[in-house]
């Protein structure tokens, strides 16, 4: 900005600008000054805004975790990667039984409640390079790469046996499947 303000500021110096008072061109290097500064911090205010408004698109709003759309993008350039590597990978799908019996019963405040449970739960048991994601009411996919079958068969079984003790925890007849 201060660059940018200088070169102005010298090209029309050079360029034989006559002013009736030297105070003019101070004013005017400070006019545009300000207004650089302004639309500077407005760029980057937008930035921000746009950056936050994608990772809010990407994202499950109640959960937190990653939405259907963000989980097929990835997964298709997992699948990608790990057909021209020839890597295993394996999916899981989640669901989650008589959930509907939650919301019907104790409300949507508990059966939200299980949800970001079950998405806690699940985040901090998988790996990093994992991709988990709610697909949507009560469905959820997880992308292990690198995984063949017997080890996912492992990794979903500990899933499994985690959830199930936290949602009997919350008092819920609700399992996995």
């Amino acid at each position: 900005t201060a660059i940018s303000i200088t070169v102005w500021a010298v090209a029309n110096f050079l360029a034989g600008e006559e002013l009736s008072s030297e105070i003019i061109r101070y004013w005017n290097v400070s006019v545009r000054m300000v207004t650089f500064f302004v639309f500077a911090w407005l760029l980057n205010e937008l930035k921000l805004a746009l950056q936050n408004e994608s990772d809010l698109a990407r994202k499950d709003s109640l959960t937190g975790i990653k939405n259907h759309r963000e989980f097929y993008i990835k997964a298709e350039l997992e699948l990608s990667y790990a057909r021209r590597t020839k890597q295993p990978f394996s999916i899981a799908y989640f669901d989650l039984d008589s959930f509907k019996q939650v919301n019907d019963k104790q409300g949507h405040q508990a059966g939200d409640q299980m949800l970001q449970t079950v998405a806690y739960t699940v985040s901090n048991i998988i790996r990093k390079s994992d991709l988990f994601a709610r697909l949507g009411g009560d469905e959820f996919a997880l992308y292990l790469p690198n995984t063949a079958q017997e080890e996912a068969r492992r990794a979903v079984e500990k899933i499994e046996k985690k959830i199930t003790h936290e949602i009997s925890a919350l008092g819920t007849p609700v399992t996995l499947s």
